[in-house]
């Protein structure tokens, strides 16, 4: 919504995690929720903003997620340093709310820049005052007030979409502004993470087959090229790679003769 305008490349790779972040925590905490993403290009910055109903009547309860309860609290850090913030927190129709806003331009951001945006006070996150540390889109809810919140992120409703079409960016040497479908990008989300338990009680020697149990199917977007980041690949090996679905984390199985024979992690640098 509104005219695109640049981003400084550290908030441009802002946007992008809190846009993977929201999915991600939406379809893990509120599964069969619709989700809505919307960016608005405000005067001075761009508000990115992820939403999910409440979870309908008669949907399973999500399993139980094992998080190291940074995933929220890291994205804040990223848009701090670029003169932004972060929230999140319930909305007052019973869903959660994953907000950011991103200042154009280098992201230069002294202390006090209360007064540089333009955006109406009503819907000015950066002027409100965090719920405090954030964790993995769990715990917050309870830290946050609905009515502060609904305050801070007042906007036009948004529309249910569930799988509908929605506005996601994308990094590609410039900020690009990519219509995807909802679907097709938490599938891709899905494909490509795994919590770190999996990788925490796999063990050399265990069988392949019981592991790839576990893991998800198909190749993912996010997994493009991870194994070039790490140490050297095994001879005669074949290997799996995953991202941690909460941390900048990579995860690397490796299999010869139906068993597990080294498993690796390393820092994914996007």
């Amino acid at each position: 919504r509104g005219e695109a305008r640049p981003l400084a490349p550290a908030a441009d790779h802002a946007v992008y995690r809190i846009v993977q972040e929201g999915l991600t925590n939406a379809h893990k905490h509120a599964p069969g929720a619709p989700i809505t993403v919307e960016l608005r290009y405000e005067p001075d910055s761009l508000v990115v903003e992820v939403a999910n109903a409440p979870v309908p009547d008669g949907t399973p309860p999500a399993p139980p997620a094992i998080s190291g309860g940074q995933g929220l609290a890291g994205l804040g850090e990223r848009a701090r340093l670029v003169g932004g913030m972060v929230h999140s927190g319930p909305s007052p129709d019973g869903g959660f709310r994953l907000a950011g806003v991103l200042p154009y331009g280098d992201g230069a951001s002294p202390a006090g820049r209360e007064d540089a945006t333009s955006v109406a006070a009503g819907r000015d996150v950066r002027g409100q005052i965090g719920a405090g540390a954030a964790g993995d889109g769990g715990a917050d809810i309870e830290r946050s007030d609905p009515k502060e919140y609904a305050a801070i992120m007042s906007s036009k409703k948004n529309v249910a979409l569930g799988c509908a079409l929605v506005s996601v960016v994308l990094v590609a040497g410039t900020v690009a502004l990519l219509v995807w479908g909802v679907g097709k990008l938490i599938d891709e989300v899905e494909k490509g993470v795994i919590p770190a338990y999996v990788y925490e009680d796999a063990r050399v020697g265990d069988a392949e087959a019981e592991l790839r149990e576990q893991f998800p199917e198909g190749d993912s977007l996010l997994t493009d090229g991870v194994e070039k980041q790490g140490p050297p690949l095994p001879e005669d090996a074949v290997c799996e790679h995953f991202v941690d679905d909460e941390e900048d984390i990579v995860y690397r199985f490796c299999f010869r003769d139906g068993k597990l024979t080294a498993k690796e992690s390393y820092p994914h640098v996007v």
